[in-house]
């Protein structure tokens, strides 16, 4: 992901309520890793360890994408396909 596009994308995801994280660096990590799950149609098990534990990223991404009861904000759907 570029600079340009995570200069667009970081405000959005930090509006969304259930957005947790300590720095930016950590979303993009994890909004890198939800987007190779997304792109390739993996299983969340076989995520690669260089995006972090399979189960804190689907753990995160479960809260975050449930949170307004199964259906994405409209700043989010920008960023995913719901």
């Amino acid at each position: 992901m570029s600079a340009e596009d995570w200069s667009v994308i970081y405000p959005i995801l930090m509006k969304h309520r259930h957005a947790r994280s300590t720095s930016g660096e950590q979303s993009r990590a994890f909004l890198v890793a939800v987007l190779q799950i997304l792109r390739s149609g993996s299983q969340w098990r076989l995520l690669p360890e260089a995006h972090g534990n399979w189960n804190a990223v689907f753990k995160r991404f479960s809260r975050w994408s449930m949170g307004s009861g199964g259906r994405c904000s409209p700043d989010a759907s920008i960023i995913l396909i719901c």
